[in-house]
């Protein structure tokens, strides 16, 4: 007998010759006070108020299989025997035309031989469910739901993540960082790169007590002893092993990793003299080139307006010249679609899908011609969009390539804050762009009045077919006729 239920009743379904009675008024308590979205919930929380309910769901689906039968291979939604059939004959339809009645109808009743009209109460369970998951995991993600939800809620965040959920209810106020990074704590995974640039977060650096600043420094120590002793490669030492590492023992990336992890906990005294030894200073400089580019992927400036200003100066003076870049984009992506659709339209099936599609065998060893690699370049979708598509694809391309350049700039002012932290004011001095590029300078200036000439040169570089557009951008940093620092950002 089917499993009967709705919000105020009790399941009853018959085991053999005994009846066993399951009271459900606790999971669907536990339903109707399920508001809270699951991407907001701990993985201790979660286990705690949707996992029962899951369980419960998937028990009552086993037990009613003759009525429900799954919609899709994923997601929670299930279909009646009228639904199944209906969706199957439309398929039918479409690519067998008549044959529905000789033989379709027939190997469905086959896919589903105990197949029964569902009764009321089991479908007003089935639809207390759906709304409820509706409110926890949000309609839009109800066809996406898998078996492996029902003990983790790890899909839910990231699903937030990559939707940009967590991103916006930060901005808006609605949500506290900590407790953002609590959920993400609780399921395995870590703040994304970048994320924090985008939301403006300075995280706080952790507080060491004296003693553990002491312990740290006493452990670089050691591990620059040991890296020098084995006369560890500078130049092919990294805090993780990669495939080029022939050199390097996995005990010398563990004390490189350490010094990247704790070197700035040190104080300033502690540094010089670690950096006085010649011996350490080789290690330690690499070092610096991995704590800079972790500190990269969360550029903020949130603690200095001067480089807030002096950063917004140079967008304002540079955006011309990106526009310009921009509009090149745009006539080069309309050029491709022109030619490609010209191609297609000028060309017999045969000929262009030889020029663009990728031969196969099948499996009656002919030589066949797939062109589902082309769908999904950049020539193929162009061939298929229409006006409205095309403009937004070009305006995503222009954004990506702005906010690409925007980028490079913040990087080569988080390299100079970090090199010449000294640095106090700037003045924005000069701005000239060509064909070839562009150049900005800026005067720098520290308390002790020295001042610091900073050239920058955005180079075009790169071309359409092999490499886009994009500037190559090159810093140097001079006192008087000395240069004395570069950078570059590409």
């Amino acid at each position: 007998m089917y499993l009967c239920s709705s919000v105020s009743k009790i399941n009853i379904y018959m085991e053999k010759d005994s009846i066993k009675m399951i009271t459900t008024f606790k999971i669907f308590e536990t339903m109707s006070e399920a508001t809270t979205p699951t991407y907001l919930m701990t993985l201790s929380e979660y286990k705690e108020k949707v996992s029962p309910i899951l369980k419960s769901f998937r028990k009552f689906l086993s037990k009613n299989t003759d009525y429900l039968r799954p919609a899709n291979y994923s997601g929670i939604f299930h279909n009646t025997y009228d639904e199944y059939e209906a969706k199957a004959k439309a398929r039918n339809e479409k690519s067998y035309p008549d044959s529905w009645n000789t033989w379709g109808k027939k190997y469905v009743e086959e896919r589903w031989p105990n197949h029964k009209p569902a009764p009321k109460e089991v479908m007003d369970t089935y639809q207390d469910y759906i709304k409820t998951f509706s409110k926890i995991f949000g309609e839009s993600n109800l066809s996406k739901i898998d078996q492996d939800e029902t003990n983790s809620n790890k899909r839910s965040v990231r699903r937030a993540l990559d939707d940009e959920t967590y991103l916006n209810l930060i901005k808006d106020g609605k949500l506290e960082y900590s407790k953002f990074e609590e959920i993400l704590k609780s399921v395995g995974l870590k703040v994304p790169a970048g994320f924090n640039k985008k939301i403006n977060y300075v995280p706080k650096p952790t507080e060491k007590s004296p003693e553990e600043i002491l312990k740290i420094y006493t452990s670089i120590t050691k591990c620059l002893s040991a890296l020098n002793d084995r006369k560890a490669s500078v130049y092919d030492i990294g805090p993780r092993m990669t495939k080029n590492m022939y050199r390097i023992s996995y005990q010398d990336i563990y004390s490189f990793k350490f010094i990247v992890d704790n070197y700035n906990f040190l104080t300033f005294e502690q540094k010089s003299t670690l950096e006085s030894i010649p011996d350490f200073k080789k290690y330690i400089d690499r070092a610096k080139t991995y704590i800079i580019k972790a500190g990269e992927k969360n550029i903020t400036f949130a603690d200095s307006p001067v480089y807030i200003k002096i950063i917004k100066e140079v967008k304002e003076a540079v955006q011309p010249a990106i526009d310009s870049y921009k509009e090149e984009i745009k006539k080069k992506l309309l050029k491709k679609q022109v030619d490609i659709i010209n191609e297609k339209s000028t060309m017999s099936v045969t000929d262009f899908e030889k020029k663009y599609g990728n031969e196969y065998i099948d499996s009656k060893n002919n030589i066949r011609i797939s062109m589902n690699s082309f769908n999904m370049t950049e020539l193929g979708q162009l061939l298929i969009m229409d006006e409205t598509e095309t403009n937004k694809y070009i305006k995503d391309q222009q954004d990506d390539y702005q906010e690409m350049e925007y980028n490079k700039i913040q990087t080569l002012f988080y390299r100079l804050q970090t090199g010449f932290p000294q640095i106090i004011d700037f003045k924005f001095k000069d701005f000239s762009w060509d064909i070839k590029g562009l150049e900005f300078i800026i005067n720098g200036y520290d308390s002790n009045d020295v001042i610091y000439f900073i050239n920058t040169q955005g180079i075009s570089a790169g071309g359409w077919n092999i490499q886009r557009w994009h500037m190559r951008w090159l810093m140097s940093v001079w006192i008087g006729n000395e240069k004395i620092s570069s950078y570059k950002s590409e």
